[in-house]
């Protein structure tokens, strides 16, 4: 009888050689990227940003969010803004202790849209997806998250490439 196993997202980031380096608050998307591990073949950028610019507006007052770029050495790169509860943040050591937005971490991140591509790629259509969420069909807020995921499952699949899209779905466990 064979067993089979899905490999870990730090293991998926890891084979396809993923590195990560933050930004602070308010640098710019040209960040000095000669930091970056060398042998990345992928990489992502983090920018705290002050509000979304893509309307999703149900995030509360204290929640964090950042603009995200990821690129690659083939030339490829994915834009999208991502958000953080008020858990993923750490108080700070002095006065007056205010809390300080935690950078993603890519593994929750490529978690996160390879969640809602999975929720896009096992449905037909909007009703279906709907259905399998909860969501009123008829709700058009519903269908703009429909089409926002539909939308970032094809820029993932663009960036990544599609065997590393099709493993990151498929043969790779949330962690």
């Amino acid at each position: 009888m064979t067993i089979d196993t899905k490999q870990t997202i730090a293991e998926f980031l890891e084979s396809i050689k993923f590195s990560t380096f933050p930004c602070q608050k308010g640098s710019s998307l040209n960040a000095d990227v000669t930091t970056r591990d060398e042998s990345a073949v992928f990489w992502m950028l983090a920018v705290e940003i002050p509000q979304r610019t893509d309307n999703a507006t149900e995030w509360v007052d204290d929640a964090n969010h950042w603009r995200l770029t990821f690129e690659s050495e083939a030339g490829r790169s994915m834009i999208i803004d991502y958000s953080q509860g008020s858990a993923h943040a750490t108080k700070g050591k002095r006065p007056p202790y205010k809390m300080i937005a935690n950078v993603p971490d890519v593994a929750d991140v490529l978690s996160c849209l390879a969640s809602d591509s999975m929720g896009v790629e096992n449905t037909r259509c909007f009703e279906d997806w709907a259905g399998e969420y909860g969501c009123d069909t008829d709700s058009r807020k519903a269908e703009r998250t429909y089409k926002t995921c539909q939308d970032q499952s094809a820029e993932l699949a663009r960036f990544l490439g599609e065997d590393n899209y099709r493993t990151l779905l498929y043969e790779t466990e949330p962690e």
